[in-house]
């Protein structure tokens, strides 16, 4: 089972302090959390993300807002969720947000996306400082597109 919410910060505060605390309980389940969230500066930003088996669904975040949905890594050890993120100025980002192979030592229990306006970070949480930048794609003619494939 996935839940996903939509979750609003007044500031940008530290990924660390503000979202330990958060996944304190999940570590005991053996469940991760992942996370997207809006820092682009003012911006409104389209977060699509899915799985194999779930779509989260097409929302909208505010700035300083962020999504964020817990699940397990399936016993094989082959979960995947990918998102693709929307930005009017600034174009399309597509990323995993989560593969088992890649993030089982990166997010042990939480992995953080942050979305800003040179790209979409990801958040390391063993070692606790950013390690990936995914660029912006231009957007097309008729504007960003969501699609995932």
């Amino acid at each position: 089972m996935v839940i996903a919410t939509i979750l609003t910060s007044s500031n940008t505060c530290n990924v660390e302090a503000r979202d330990l605390e958060r996944v304190s309980n999940a570590t005991n389940n053996n469940e991760m959390q992942a996370r997207v969230s809006n820092w682009q500066g003012g911006l409104p930003l389209e977060v699509h993300c899915k799985s194999k088996d779930n779509d989260l669904g097409v929302y909208t975040i505010a700035d300083n807002e962020n999504f964020l949905w817990s699940f397990r890594p399936n016993i094989r050890g082959t979960t995947l969720f990918y998102c693709n993120v929307s930005s009017q100025t600034y174009g399309v980002a597509k990323f995993q947000a989560y593969n088992h192979h890649r993030d089982k030592m990166r997010c042990t229990s939480f992995c953080a996306w942050l979305v800003r306006a040179n790209g979409v970070h990801g958040f390391n949480q063993k070692i606790q400082e950013e390690d990936m930048l995914i660029q912006w794609e231009k957007p097309a003619q008729n504007g960003p597109s969501l699609a995932l494939n």
